[in-house]
């Protein structure tokens, strides 16, 4: 028995809006493992999912597709063990559940769709970088012919890199799954005028941060677009108490005090005009950032004045001077966001000088101008109050303060009994308390600290 009868019910859309998929994948294991299974049976145990049979078009594309892949799994699959049946079942089913969705889209006359994946833990590279690649139809349909595997291989993703800072146009159009037990989809594309016509879209447009996130993700940018992004950011405002939660909080961490909460947000605001600004946009999951940055004069650890700034929502998040370890992890190209740099970083600073060598009057000289202690005990009331948007602009810093400028200093013996007694405290409340996601590095990372002390005082007891 093949997999034709079960490929014949068109409405396999249904199943994937009911709880029965887990009943089809069992139905197609029993099928690649070889079960000799009747046509009534098959029918009668479809029927009770999803009705009335429906027949496929027997010439289209998508069915020859689905077929010839099904037909290459069967033999196979019953030499896998039964986790990796199920795992070819559950691919084999998303990739006809894309190609009828294709099909569909096609007939109602949508131009394009977008790729979309579930971003959390398990995404895997491949699909951090085809979310929201937009693909024209006709060009994915004519793609079908030749994309003789269910899924390409890790060797072939990894040769292309994943296809990271790569333009869309310069990718072949391919459907997801991209890998086994791969949860990304494809959904049809609503700004298809808009996105093809950006150049000409006002930063005042109700869709203007949807289309500029999806022109983003699809890393079709350019330094010509810089203009209107800067006018979206001065459209932006503090939300309710925030302006004077962050001045009450860096007012003094400048080199002139701020005299009023107006001044220090009027300064946020001309950093976006400042010839020597350099701006990363990145895409951040449900938020697009942008960060403007600039070199603080005569900055002893070589501090960065650094604005951020929520174009989706309209919003500032905050104003403040940042290490230059941290302004360097945003702008690396290793980053895990979709991001585009807005400056010629050579004509400013070069990239690698960003970063000064990690020795202790490095880690002194940001101890005295950024207030690094102050800095990491906020983490206490940041994880309490759970706040996206201080995780958002601050974790980062939390993280590199305590992992390289105090741990700097603590190796070296150069903290008093009161500053080490303060560290110590935050790091317990994060060792005995859950943290938020972008807190669990720092949490990681101080277990294995306190493993490697415990390790080192059993040793030296034995």
């Amino acid at each position: 028995m093949s997999l034709k009868q079960i490929l014949r019910f068109r409405n396999l859309q249904k199943i994937a809006k009911a709880a029965n998929i887990d009943r089809l994948n069992r139905l197609l294991l029993r099928l690649l493992h070889g079960d000799q299974l009747s046509d009534q049976s098959i029918s009668a145990e479809l029927e009770k999912f999803f009705g009335a049979e429906h027949s496929l078009n027997q010439n289209s594309a998508e069915y020859a597709e689905i077929l010839a892949l099904a037909r290459r799994a069967y033999a196979p699959a019953k030499k896998l063990p039964e986790h990796q049946q199920l795992s070819l079942a559950e691919t084999l089913y998303q990739k006809s559940l894309n190609l009828f969705h294709l099909r569909e889209y096609a007939d109602r006359g949508t131009g394009a769709v977008q790729v979309r994946a579930i971003i959390d833990s398990r995404t895997t590279p491949q699909c951090q970088q085809m979310n929201g690649r937009i693909f024209r139809i006709p060009a994915l349909q004519k793609e079908i012919p030749n994309q003789h595997d269910l899924v390409r291989s890790e060797d072939w993703w990894q040769n292309a890199g994943h296809f990271k800072g790569v333009s869309t146009g310069e990718i072949i159009p391919s459907l997801p799954p991209y890998h086994y037990n791969c949860r990304t989809r494809i959904v049809p594309y609503l700004y298809d005028k808009e996105y093809q016509g950006f150049d000409r879209l006002p930063q005042d447009h109700p869709v203007y941060p949807t289309v500029l996130k999806d022109r983003l993700q699809n890393y079709e940018l350019e330094p010509k677009h810089l203009p209107e992004i800067i006018a979206k950011a001065q459209s932006g405002t503090w939300k309710k108490g925030e302006l004077e939660n962050h001045f009450a909080k860096h007012k003094n961490h400048f080199s002139t005090p701020f005299s009023s909460a107006n001044n220090y947000a009027a300064a946020a605001f001309a950093l976006l005009d400042a010839p020597t600004t350099i701006f990363c946009l990145r895409d951040e999951g449900n938020q697009l950032i942008l960060y403007a940055m600039q070199p603080a004069p005569k900055s002893k650890s070589g501090a960065w004045y650094f604005a951020v700034f929520d174009l989706q929502e309209a919003v500032i998040k905050s104003y403040f001077k940042n290490k230059a370890k941290d302004i360097k992890a945003i702008l690396d190209g290793n980053s895990e966001y979709k991001h585009f740099v807005f400056a010629h970083i050579t004509k400013t600073l070069k990239l690698e000088e960003l970063m000064k060598q990690e020795d202790i009057d490095q880690a002194l000289a940001e101890l005295e101008e950024l207030f690094t202690i102050d800095m990491y005990e906020d983490a206490v009331r940041i994880i309490k109050n759970k706040d996206d948007d201080d995780l958002q602009v601050y974790a980062p810093s939390i993280t590199s303060d305590r992992c390289d400028t105090l741990h700097i200093l603590i190796q070296a013996d150069m903290l008093s009994p009161d500053e080490l007694k303060r560290i110590k405290t935050v790091d317990d409340y994060i060792l005995e308390h859950p943290v938020p996601h972008r807190l669990e590095t720092l949490k990681a990372w101080l277990m294995g600290v306190a493993q490697h002390a415990d390790a080192a005082r059993k040793g030296a007891v034995e």
